[in-house]
């Protein structure tokens, strides 16, 4: 999935298998490689997204597909999301898997990757305007969620 330089895995693209933190990391900063907007994550950040439940834990040291799948949307949504945004965005409920919420992820972030493409002529107003907005939006929706 690409937009703004990057290209973001799709599922199936990324390994199957364990991998080690130093991998994790490696895989995660190459993903958004050029991007001077997002800092590449280290290992403290990922130790302490494991500590808070935002990304399921290692075995045996090593990190599931599902791990990084999460790693690597927190890389992009940590920018302008709380902790406890990040939660509920990664975490809806039981019954939905790590998989379904990266293919979405995936999906939305190629609409406006592709809308953002389409108007490079966007001022610093209007981006600021669209990202206000629907942090607003974002907001109403996690106080509405709290309180039900």
């Amino acid at each position: 999935m690409e937009g703004w330089g990057n290209t973001l895995p799709a599922w199936e693209e990324l390994p199957g298998f364990g991998l080690y933190l130093d991998q994790v990391i490696s895989l995660t900063a190459q993903a958004y490689q050029g991007d001077p907007v997002i800092a590449p994550l280290t290992a403290g950040m990922i130790n302490s997204y494991v500590k808070s439940g935002l990304v399921d834990r290692p075995l045996k040291k090593k990190y599931s597909r599902a791990a990084l799948a999460q790693l690597l949307m927190i890389s992009f949504l940590k920018q302008t999301s709380s902790m406890d945004s990040l939660r509920s965005m990664l975490h809806p409920s039981e019954r939905t898997d790590t998989e379904t919420i990266y293919r979405e992820f995936l999906r939305f972030y190629g609409k406006v990757t592709a809308y953002v493409a389409e108007h490079p002529d966007l001022s610093r107003l209007e981006c600021a305007l669209m990202a206000a907005i629907c942090q607003m939006e974002c907001a109403r929706k996690d106080i509405i969620n709290h309180d039900s």
